[in-house]
């Protein structure tokens, strides 16, 4: 297996010298660029915007497409979410700080693949987000319906980095639902989308008697460059030991 230097190496000979500089930064010291919100995520990249909420309408970035396109095709995936939830098909998101009661998920992306789940029951939803997001997920994380039970809450944290956002598709929204950010709370809109830098402390409630359910997937950082997203990639790769 090649190291990541020798990866680097590879990298910055296809893309030019210096390509890579903000992955070294964060590499060597992964402290200093860290903002009030951001303590308790494992990487912090300097250089990318670091708004806790992200406008996903700014036409400034290369997501305005892709999320007009996941929103107009939101009833398409609220119809197959369904068909596929009266089979009890659910299982409890595997969070990496650990499952939680009321938390469940329906993947249709991990572990760098499409699930066999995606092609069963979600073909015309795939299609979609295969035709629309290909360059903008992240291969390292998960597409996947996020469930939150009746009453369920979970509670302030933040996760492993800054150079992926979550994207949020509201598919079911009772009312006194609601996520903070950053100390900024929103509410989700059915068939709307909410876009967040989750390396910022976060929580979400559900004080509902109704399931909460989104679409929720790990997408890129607009500000990410071709040659650092395959760094980033061999980079958590090789942490991982894959």
């Amino acid at each position: 297996m090649k190291t990541l230097e020798a990866i680097f190496n590879d990298i910055e000979e296809l893309f030019g010298i210096g390509c890579l500089d903000r992955v070294k930064k964060m590499i060597a010291d992964n402290q200093s660029y860290r903002i009030e919100g951001q303590e308790g995520a494992k990487w912090v990249m300097p250089e990318l915007s670091s708004s806790a909420w992200l406008d996903p309408y700014d036409t400034a970035s290369n997501l305005t497409n892709a999320i007009a396109q996941l929103e107009a095709n939101a009833d398409l995936i609220h119809q197959e979410y369904h068909q596929a939830r009266e089979l009890n098909i659910l299982t409890p998101y595997d969070h990496y700080l650990g499952r939680r009661e009321k938390w469940d998920g329906l993947y249709l992306f991990k572990g760098e693949e499409w699930t066999p789940e995606s092609s069963q029951y979600f073909s015309a939803s795939r299609a979609k987000l295969e035709t629309n997001f290909t360059d903008l997920l992240c291969p390292l994380l998960e597409v996947h319906f996020s469930v939150l039970g009746p009453r369920a809450h979970i509670p302030p944290h933040s996760d492993l980095w800054n150079f992926t956002l979550n994207l949020h598709l509201a598919i079911d929204i009772p009312s006194n639902c609601d996520i903070t950010v950053n100390g900024e709370t929103r509410e989700w809109q059915k068939g709307k989308v909410l876009l967040f830098d989750y390396s910022f402390i976060h929580e979400a409630r559900n004080q509902s008697d109704s399931e909460r359910v989104c679409l929720l997937m790990d997408i890129w950082h607009p500000d990410l460059t071709v040659a650092e997203k395959y760094a980033l990639t061999s980079f958590v790769q090789l942490l991982r030991g894959s």
